[in-house]
């Protein structure tokens, strides 16, 4: 027994088993403790170097030329942005209108999001998970930025455990 200010504590390590047991689960939890540290560190983030090269390419990218000069952005016509423009002017607080389109297939649904990309007038807010470095995300980055050359505010929120981690494409994406 361990004796503190206020009360006897019980020393842990001994009393949970013989001493040559308590020497093994000492050993546990060092290797517990140690595995926690090493697993936390790959959490960190990027590294100096690379934090730095990643701002060197943000700052190469950004761009204060508007392509633009149109009230519009010049967006082009979109039918599900039109769908959802007739769902407002037909609501009212007391009789929301809603529209629903099924889009089950990637292809179509690819499409779509690159329709309502270019169609976009003021802002674009992306959310996603899953966000590979492949032809489809790299439809979506180049209509992002094109976007973003319009005047359009763009705007990103990309899960970091499943996301790209090519420093040029980050480096784009955050110009």
């Amino acid at each position: 027994m361990i004796a503190t200010s206020s009360a006897a504590v019980p020393d842990l390590r001994i009393a949970c088993a013989p001493e040559r047991g308590a020497e093994t689960v000492n050993l546990l939890l060092r290797v517990l403790a140690l595995a926690t540290v090493l697993l936390g560190s790959g959490c960190a983030s990027l590294s100096h170097a690379e934090r730095d090269r990643a701002e060197a390419i943000a700052v190469q990218a950004r761009s204060a030329v508007v392509d633009c000069q149109r009230a519009d952005r010049c967006a082009q016509d979109s039918p599900l942005r039109a769908l959802a423009g007739r769902a407002f002017t037909e609501s009212t607080p007391e009789r929301p209108r809603h529209y629903a389109t099924l889009l089950d297939e990637g292809e179509g649904a690819l499409v779509a999001r690159l329709n309502l990309l270019r169609s976009a007038t003021r802002s674009i807010d992306l959310q996603t998970y899953i966000f590979d470095k492949d032809d489809s995300a790299r439809l979506v980055i180049d209509e992002l930025l094109a976007a973003s050359r319009r005047g359009v505010k763009v705007r990103e929120l990309i899960d970091q455990l499943s996301a790209i981690t090519d420093l040029q494409i980050l480096g784009a994406l955050s110009g």
